[in-house]
């Protein structure tokens, strides 16, 4: 089955303010203090704090958290864009506008905070209270209208094409056309093969992670660490664009051998080695379908 009619092309992007400034007088004191100016050296920058992280840390969470659920469910594909299974969109989207409607909120509340709360702020924690001496500097901080402009979440689907609907015919001829929809069937057909592989590579990099927690010395076993995996489980079938039956049977077999209650795995050693006997067992049975 053609790809365009198992998936589509996702973008997502994300723009957060760094919250720091660079400071050219104290970077030029550093240069002068240690000497590097005179020599026509640089000694670094200095980038003082203006936004405290606190007030930022809320959007780098929404962004952290969504693009967790973006590479749980999309494989990489042409000019930094995800493909996502066509199945997956509703999903998909419900989630993209959750975490924009908490992203609109935090904005509306950091509305409230810019520029007076947050000055102060930085106007206190910037100054030395002992000399009075101070790295505030009330130029470090745009207009309310440009700082918000800073910030921006944004996601699109993309519908996928293939080579057959490329018509270059008018423009180029009937052979030359034929030529340029073989390589464009072929970089597709690689393409396709490489979502591929790169799936039995994050299968191999989650089951490897676990065999070597389980098989270790005391053992630090977090809920994060079998809920990775079992989330891992889910997203194989849809993830196998190539319709492999071994690698669906290879989600099976980890949803059902490597998903025990992380309670249990804490407290029984016996349990650790079986499970972990089973990932190698996994591992062994991925290497010799797909050596990587």
């Amino acid at each position: 089955m053609s790809l365009k009619k198992q998936a589509v092309g996702v973008q997502s992007g994300f723009s957060i303010p760094s919250g720091t400034k660079r400071d050219v007088k104290v970077t030029s004191k550093v240069a002068h203090d240690y000497g590097t100016a005179q020599r026509g050296q640089q000694a670094g920058n200095y980038n003082k704090i203006v936004i405290h992280a606190d007030y930022l840390k809320p959007f780098r969470k929404i962004r952290s958290d969504t693009l967790t659920y973006v590479d749980e469910w999309t494989l990489p594909w042409l000019a930094g864009m995800e493909v996502l299974p066509s199945k997956q969109v509703l999903d998909f989207g419900a989630y993209f506008r959750k975490k924009k409607s908490q992203w609109d909120t935090c904005l509306d509340t950091l509305s409230n905070q810019y520029p007076d709360e947050i000055q102060d702020e930085a106007r206190k924690r910037l100054t030395n209270t002992a000399s009075g001496e101070s790295l505030f500097s009330q130029r470090d901080y745009l207009s309310k209208e440009d700082f918000f402009h800073k910030f921006s979440m944004t996601m699109r689907f993309i519908p996928l094409s293939d080579a057959d609907d490329l018509d270059l015919r008018v423009h180029v001829g009937e052979q030359e056309a034929a030529s340029i929809q073989r390589q464009v069937r072929a970089d597709m057909e690689q393409e396709l093969t490489d979502t591929h592989t790169e799936l039995c590579l994050r299968i191999k990099e989650h089951v490897t992670h676990m065999r070597d927690i389980l098989s270790s010395e005391n053992p630090r076993i977090f809920d994060s660490m079998v809920d990775g995996v079992r989330r891992l489980a889910d997203t194989i079938p849809a993830l196998n664009f190539t319709g492999d039956q071994e690698l669906n049977d290879i989600a099976f077999q980890i949803r059902t051998e490597l998903s025990p209650n992380s309670i249990l795995l804490r407290d029984s050693e016996y349990e650790r080695e079986v499970v972990s006997t089973k990932a190698d067992d996994i591992l062994r049975k991925l290497g010799t379908l797909y050596a990587s």
